[in-house]
């Protein structure tokens, strides 16, 4: 039935507006159909129309087609040329639809030795949602009292609504953690991840860098868990199980062992203590 519908989608694909041809593809992306015929004939079509697609239209492609594995370097240049010129006629920063700039950039990032337009792509999303991320994030930890926190959060939720983001992306998330000071120094992955060097997992053109040990650990924990989780999914529940980055779901597996110590208000010294959780999933 869905190879039908594919071939269906192939013949009338010149016909088809923007939007359409955009949900579609979003759509055998969700439900994770491999069509390498169709998605070749897809980028070749939006590349010859490219002005007809929107910021966000745009945005949806390259997500889609990332999730397919079927992004490649000279379309990209081509898709990333015109998400730029919208973005170049949209409101203020704190405006954007943060979760556009933030997908393209993360989509992107594995060819970004490729792409004649990273540099302005990579700036757009640091201006627009990584930077001013930071800045509140900050804040938080700098707050001197419960008030002066809870007021950063309530501004930082308000930014994070605007932006329609939940999250920094695989390729940035360390980023920020790093930044924050969050990350193990043994794990050689930490940094900046706007410096020429940064180097991302899986990019042949890049050096591996490798987690400490206790990060393979928690690894082959994940692994386990998702498997027993996917193991008791009905079939119809099975096909639609992606655990892709935009799913509202999430399945996590923790373990730790972390010393916590914090300034006492008013006087000298500190409190302390240890938080131990031998593993487990938690769903949220």
């Amino acid at each position: 039935y869905m190879g039908k519908l594919a071939d269906l989608f192939l013949a009338k694909l010149e016909t088809f507006p923007s939007l359409d041809v955009t949900n579609t593809v979003w759509a055998i992306a969700k439900m994770g159909l491999r069509l390498p015929v169709l998605m070749r004939a897809v980028r070749m079509e939006t590349a010859r129309r490219i002005v007809e697609f929107s910021f966000g239209e745009v945005a949806r492609l390259i997500w889609s087609l990332n999730l397919l594995d079927e992004l490649c370097v000279d379309w990209l240049n081509v898709v990333l040329g015109r998400f730029m010129e919208c973005s170049a006629s949209r409101s203020p920063a704190t405006e954007h639809e943060g979760w556009a700039v933030l997908h393209v950039a993360n989509c992107s990032a594995r060819y970004r030795r490729r792409l004649q337009l990273w540099s302005k792509v990579e700036q757009y999303f640091q201006d627009a949602v990584y930077g001013p991320t930071q800045r509140f994030l900050q804040q938080l930890r700098c707050g001197s009292c419960a008030e002066e926190v809870q007021a950063a959060a309530d501004e930082m939720q308000a930014f994070i609504r605007r932006l329609d983001i939940d999250f920094l992306g695989p390729h940035y998330t360390r980023s920020m953690l790093s930044h924050l000071g969050f990350i193990d120094s043994a794990d050689g992955r930490g940094g900046d991840a706007f410096i020429p060097t940064w180097s991302l997992p899986g990019v042949p053109e890049d050096p591996e860098l490798l987690p400490p040990e206790w990060g393979f650990v928690a690894r082959a924990g994940v692994t386990r868990a998702i498997s027993e989780y996917r193991a008791g999914l009905s079939e119809i529940t099975r096909s639609f199980d992606r655990f892709g980055p935009h799913e509202r779901r999430v399945v996590a597996w923790y373990s730790c062992q972390v010393e916590v110590r914090v300034p006492v208000a008013g006087r000298s010294g500190e409190r302390s203590a240890t938080i131990c959780e031998e593993g487990r999933v938690a769903y949220f």
